[in-house]
């Protein structure tokens, strides 16, 4: 149709076409437009879309390409944002990467851009899903003693669940939930939503309050 109007797609036509090809798994056709938008479009592609591209790279499993894209787009000089590496983390817990969570993490550093308490979720979230739990206590005294992070609640939980399967020790999974409760006390549950770019619509689920699995298994 924008072809018909005698008109070329710009970066924007060609973000939003990405942005729905990836929401449906169309990861061969968002690479097709990727391809497209490089060679015909004269505008460069900015941060919008080559996070839709991270997006799909990673949703589909391929973490060490979308890190790979995170890459590309700083050497051609755009900055990645929260939502960039957010959006990469989030699905290292969904595949349970964790040495790609960690290079997400250094990169963050690296770029000056200090992880923060919902990145540091999403990692303690890939270690807790490999059972990883002695570097999970590490990295969250760490971020709390040198980085002064506070461990969400939701981070707490992925402790708790993850110690109570690897060591059947009671004690660390009761003193998780316990800070669990703690931390929603203080600040709530405050899950930051799944959404990871701006075209993502809002869903009728409130992330303001814990599932009902999550507030049973909290009662122990």
């Amino acid at each position: 149709r924008i072809s018909r109007a005698g008109l070329s797609p710009n970066v924007y036509s060609y973000t939003n076409m990405m942005n729905a090809a990836a929401r449906v798994g169309e990861l061969e056709f968002m690479r097709t437009l990727w391809d497209n938008m490089a060679q015909n479009c004269d505008e460069q592609a900015n941060e919008v879309t080559y996070t839709v591209l991270v997006k799909g790279e990673a949703q589909s499993g391929h973490l060490k390409h979308a890190l790979g894209r995170v890459r590309e787009m700083i050497a051609c000089g755009v900055e990645p944002n929260a939502r960039t590496y957010s959006t990469l983390l989030r699905n290292c817990v969904r595949y349970s990467d964790v040495e790609r969570a960690r290079e997400c993490l250094d990169l963050m550093r690296e770029r000056g851009a200090a992880p923060d308490a919902t990145a540091c979720e999403y990692y303690i979230k890939t270690m807790c899903g490999e059972l990883l739990v002695q570097q999970t206590l590490q990295f969250m005294r760490d971020i709390q003693n040198q980085d002064g992070i506070e461990i969400t609640a939701a981070s707490y939980v992925a402790l708790a669940t993850a110690s109570s399967l690897v060591f059947a020790d009671e004690k660390t999974a009761r003193n998780a939930c316990r800070d669990a409760r703690a931390a929603i006390d203080v600040g709530g549950w405050a899950q930051e939503d799944d959404n990871d770019d701006k075209f993502q619509q809002q869903g009728d689920d409130d992330s303001s309050a814990p599932s009902k699995s999550v507030q049973l298994f909290l009662q122990l």
